[in-house]
Parts: C-alpha cells; structure tokens; sequence
C-alpha cells in the first residue's frame, strides 16, 4: 500500500515516564522515535520503530459549516469533516433551528 501523507503527531513528548498512550489514531504506517535527555539538555541518539496501525474506529464529526446566501435567497452550506464516507456516504443531513 503506498503512503499518501506523512503525519505529525503533537510534536516532541517530554516526560519523565516510561510510556505515552495516543487513543483512536488513524489507520497507517507510523514511526516512533526515542531519545534521551540528560540534566543538562543534551540529547541522545534516538532509536525508531515503525507501527503499523489498523484499529482505527470511525466517529463521523463536523469540524466546520460555511453558509452563504445569494442575492435571490438562496442559500448554500459547505459541511467539513471527517469519516463522511465511512460504511457509505451520508444520504440525509438534519439542520437543527437551534
């Protein structure tokens, strides 16, 4: 399968713990890399493994809405967000008056 984005996670971990947990990442091919840091700030030679991960659990959710209107009173809303297509495309969008 080829790779079609690299991702970011949250940048660099700095923690005195021997572990750290990410919950529900997407499906892909990530690495993973380790380094130490003394007292003083220096930096050790990091050690990389690569994690193929394929648990991902889909939650559709809206991140942001665009509305405009025309002139006639038309009106056009742009939904964006993530996993619309998962297990098929969404066929029906309710608008709450709230």
């Amino acid at each position: 399968k080829n790779i079609e984005k690299e991702r970011r996670l949250s940048g660099a971990i700095k923690t005195k713990f021997e572990n750290a947990s990410f919950k529900n990442l997407d499906n892909g091919l990530y690495v993973i890399s380790v380094a130490a840091i003394d007292e003083a700030g220096y930096v050790g030679k990091s050690a990389s493994c690569y994690v193929l991960l394929n648990k991902y659990v889909p939650l559709t959710r809206i991140t942001k809405i665009n509305k405009e209107e025309s002139i006639f009173g038309d009106v056009k809303i742009d939904i964006y967000g993530q996993d619309f297509t998962v297990d098929g495309t969404i066929t029906k969008v309710v608008i709450d008056a709230d």
